[in-house]
């Protein structure tokens, strides 16, 4: 593991849990609409969010852009100071998904806003110079694990 994903896997993982500020602002905000999980709630939340982007979260990552879609939630998330390769960085994500799934199914935002109502969250990560270095999907079935 190089010494940037190393940094990033320590730092950028926990820097998840500012995010939970983010989606406390949109979903605190924003009228209740039925179906909640719909394309059409999800897209406006995701407009929502995307006024207060771009955004660091920590030192490493940046929430680039989110979108919305049928019962999914997806974060661009930009590592800001990876230089690594690719596949460098997806021998890693093994590693990483579980520690993602456990910060997300405890961020409190997250799962209660989300997560317990059935919509999953999908991280598509990018290097420095936005090269896709990997997509981590959570759904909400991995938190009743």
């Amino acid at each position: 593991m190089t010494g940037v994903t190393r940094r990033w896997l320590a730092r950028g993982l926990i820097a998840l849990f500012a995010l939970g500020a983010i989606r406390t602002v949109v979903v605190s905000v924003l009228p209740i609409l039925r179906p909640y999980r719909s394309s059409a709630r999800l897209k406006q939340m995701a407009d929502e969010m995307n006024r207060l982007l771009p955004a660091m979260v920590g030192t490493e990552m940046e929430l680039t852009r989110v979108m919305g879609s049928e019962g999914m939630l997806t974060e661009e998330l930009r590592l800001v100071h990876y230089t690594g390769t690719v596949a460098a960085f997806q021998r890693q994500v093994p590693a990483m998904r579980p520690q993602m799934i456990a910060i997300a199914c405890a961020d409190r935002t997250l799962r209660d806003q989300f997560l317990l109502r059935e919509i999953g969250v999908r991280y598509n990560i990018t290097a420095a110079d936005h090269t896709h270095l990997a997509t981590v999907q959570v759904l909400p079935s991995d938190c009743r694990r």
